[in-house]
């Protein structure tokens, strides 16, 4: 199941990062759904991580699961919030002012998002196979 979560997370950042950077300027209506897309994808993914915060991990201690690695998880899922947050806060300045300049910075703001969250997964695909 975490693979398909993960397929999904990945094919739809990629997908808004692909529609900031194809944003006109004053395209207004399109810079709003991509906030709307963004934020969708913010809520479920923190939703996702959260529980694993609150359940996988305790859990998967109570187990006896290296301590190391359920802590590496919870730290990768910090960096994760700041990217999200940083992304947010970039994509509201594109709806603020709707431009081909904020959106690229946009845009580049997502793909750094994109390398933390690809990584944590990555992290947690290898993890789970092991």
């Amino acid at each position: 199941m975490n693979q398909i979560i993960h397929a999904a997370v990945r094919r739809d950042v990629d997908r808004i990062e692909q529609a900031l950077r194809a944003l006109a300027d004053g395209d207004a209506a399109r810079a709003g759904e991509v906030r709307v897309a963004w934020r969708n994808l913010v809520r479920e993914l923190t939703h996702h991580h959260e529980a694993e915060d609150t359940y996988a991990w305790p859990f998967l201690a109570s187990r006896g699961f290296d301590p190391l690695l359920l802590a590496a998880m919870e730290e990768e899922h910090v960096a994760m919030k700041h990217a999200l947050a940083s992304s947010s806060t970039a994509i509201d300045a594109v709806v603020a002012t709707p431009t081909a300049a904020a959106a690229g910075a946009a845009a580049d703001e997502v793909a750094r998002a994109r390398e933390v969250i690809n990584g944590h997964l990555a992290h947690e695909e290898v993890t789970s196979r092991a």
